[in-house]
């Protein structure tokens, strides 16, 4: 009896799991009695936009070294190499490797490193204090660095004379300690210690007193770099990402409620629009310059403001925001617009837990290379490149009780899609 009990009731678990395991295909995020479907809208309510300097310190930890004079920024790369003898005999140059994946455009000049010797011991996360005049240039050709770098990375292999590595020491300062220039204008970024493709140091060298032929063949100690030059200036009515000098920019909207409404076209009440779930929520943004996002991804995230009051340009400190999730936005561009998800903000908005402040747009890459790009902003964008913020939502299923709304097809796109928005930006 047991075994026909047992073998009666599989079957209908079977057949019960199949049926309410099925959604239907024109439904991918509703559920299996209701045919409640997801809406998209997009809107323009932008209030409050503009550029201001961001105040970080690096942690000595880059994952890579900026290199360069550019639009008035500079970057100075530093590394100390250890353990080596204390009086060394060579026959042969050195060769000091690195690894570069970015440089400037071309220009009519070569880009050309220069390397120093650093006469001062130093820590890696404040190398503000290093001043020039700790620096003396070492007796040995300019490097010129080839018109081509692969953004997978190209080694460069720079020849150290026979003097500067015999006479590497200097009193009361640990190892050796070369410092970079880029001379003239141009960068170059390199990779750091802190990824498989460091810079290396190797020689080959006697002791005194020894015919053996040793090998020094080293990685960095620790590397850096030092940034000099003038923070960007707080800027109403522009929208400009920069990483060096860092650079973030505030973004004030509002959130037109009424553009929430169930799949009859029925504006959704306050209980309903915090029930509602955000599928995905974008800002869409317009490029207008690209110096260095070429062919290197970008990495964007937006940040959620907790201060109050912020009406008019100001520089948003660090408690002055936070983050909801870790959700940035990265890849290549493509095209000519830059979709940031903003899916954490606007369901932190609808449904209560957060208030509608703005967001801050700040870049991942900031003290990381000299990658900067500017968005065409609301004020003064020309047609097609307006940005605006889509948000496609599910509404809260109402049932089909006593006081419910009845379901009915979902919205046509001419209606939940505001004017301007392009088909590119889609």
């Amino acid at each position: 009896m047991k075994r026909i009990i047992k073998q009666s009731v599989l079957p209908a678990l079977i057949v019960l799991l199949a049926l309410t395991g099925c959604t239907k295909k024109s439904n991918p995020v509703g559920d299996n009695w209701s045919d409640v479907r997801p809406v998209t809208f997009s809107d323009t309510l932008f209030t409050l936009g503009f550029t201001y300097p961001y105040e970080t310190r690096m942690t000595g930890r880059e994952t890579s070294l900026p290199c360069g004079n550019y639009q008035g920024r500079e970057a100075v790369v530093i590394m100390q190499f250890a353990n080596l003898p204390e009086t060394i005999e060579m026959d042969s140059v050195g060769v000091l490797k690195l690894t570069a994946f970015k440089r400037s455009p071309l220009r009519r000049d070569p880009l050309q490193l220069q390397l120093y010797r650093l006469n001062r011991n130093w820590v890696a996360d404040s190398t503000d204090v290093i001043t020039d005049a700790e620096m003396t240039p070492l007796d040995m050709p300019l490097f010129t660095v080839p018109d081509t770098i692969s953004i997978d990375g190209t080694e460069l292999e720079i020849e150290l004379p026979i003097a500067v590595l015999e006479n590497w020491q200097v009193e009361g300062v640990d190892g050796l300690n070369v410092a970079i220039k880029v001379a003239g204008d141009g960068y170059i970024d390199l990779r750091s210690m802190e990824t498989v493709s460091g810079a290396r140091l190797i020689f080959s060298y006697r002791v005194p007193d020894d015919a053996t032929v040793y090998s020094y063949n080293s990685r960095p100690n620790k590397d850096s770099y030092r940034i000099t030059g003038n923070a960007t200036a707080l800027e109403n009515n522009r929208w400009l990402l920069r990483n060096l000098v860092p650079a973030r920019f505030l973004v004030g909207f509002e959130i037109n409620n009424s553009r929430f409404k169930d799949n009859q076209g029925v504006v959704l009440d306050d209980i309903q629009l915090k029930r509602t779930t955000i599928n995905k929520a974008e800002l869409v943004l317009y490029i207008k310059s690209n110096p260095y996002y070429t062919n290197l991804q970008y990495a964007l995230l937006p940040l959620n403001i907790t201060a109050d009051s912020i009406n008019v340009p100001v520089a948003v400190t660090e408690g002055q925001s936070e983050i909801l999730l870790n959700l940035g936005s990265s890849g290549y561009v493509v095209g000519d617009s830059i979709a940031i998800n903003i899916t954490p903000l606007i369901q932190a908005y609808t449904s209560g837990d957060r208030v509608n402040k703005g967001m801050i747009v700040q870049s991942l890459h900031e003290l990381l290379n000299f990658g900067e790009i500017e968005f065409w902003h609301f004020a003064d964008a020309p047609d097609g490149k307006r940005p605006f913020i889509r948000i496609t939502y599910t509404p809260p299923y109402l049932g089909s009780g006593k006081g419910s709304t009845p379901l009915s097809p979902a919205l046509k796109p001419e209606e939940i899609l505001s004017p301007g928005t392009t088909a590119s930006a889609r």
